[in-house]
């Protein structure tokens, strides 16, 4: 494989205030808009996909665990319990399967209550129908969240070392699904009396 390498030129001071951009929504909000760029630069082909393909589902599967964590925070406030994040193992921490089994508890104890709609309800089950399949396509993939990141395991296991081909197209179809679903979840805390109109901003 040659690599060509590209010379970048600065044009114009690079410099930001980042004290006003830290919080688990903005964090969320960032990487989906980066993971948009890079689907639509490859879908466009302006971009190579095997020049990014494990940058792009690196940076989608991040997304989704900060968009998870965003929502477990703000679940977990609305239903008054300490957060069961935090009693995750640090491995744990970084687990699709960890994060949306409480993501799903929080979340559907919510819609138990009375003052949520039922045409909430309903979307709320088939958006957690889809988030769960894709969970499962991504955990395959990249259970421990390095196949991504790393050519092999600590045991020099290649990755991938079983996988001849990737579905993208469903990863980045689902993907977008699920990001409709992790904002609009915002309804689902507005009607429980939790403002967070704007966050992403």
């Amino acid at each position: 494989m040659s690599i060509n390498y590209i010379e970048i030129m600065i044009t114009k001071e690079l410099r930001l205030d980042i004290r006003n951009e830290v919080s688990w929504p903005k964090y969320f909000y960032k990487y989906k808009v980066t993971v948009d760029f890079l689907i639509s630069s490859v879908n466009s082909n302006k971009m190579e996909l095997t020049l990014v393909v494990f940058p792009l589902l690196n940076l989608l599967r991040h997304s989704i665990e900060l968009g998870l964590k965003m929502n477990i925070f703000y679940f977990e406030k609305i239903n008054g319990v300490n957060r069961k994040y935090e009693k995750l193992s640090s491995e744990k921490r970084h687990n699709l399967d960890s994060l949306f089994e409480i993501f799903s508890s929080q979340l559907n104890q919510i819609v138990s209550f009375d003052f949520v709609s039922p045409h909430i309800k309903k979307e709320v089950e088939k958006y957690l129908k889809s988030t769960n399949n894709l969970k499962h396509k991504l955990m395959d993939l990249d259970s421990k969240a390095q196949a991504f990141r790393y050519p092999e395991n600590n045991d020099g296991v290649p990755s991938f070392n079983d996988i001849d081909t990737i579905d993208l197209d469903g990863i980045f179809n689902s993907y977008n699904i699920i990001c409709q679903f992790l904002m609009f979840t915002e309804d689902v805390l507005a009607e429980a009396g939790l403002d967070t109109r704007q966050r992403y901003i």
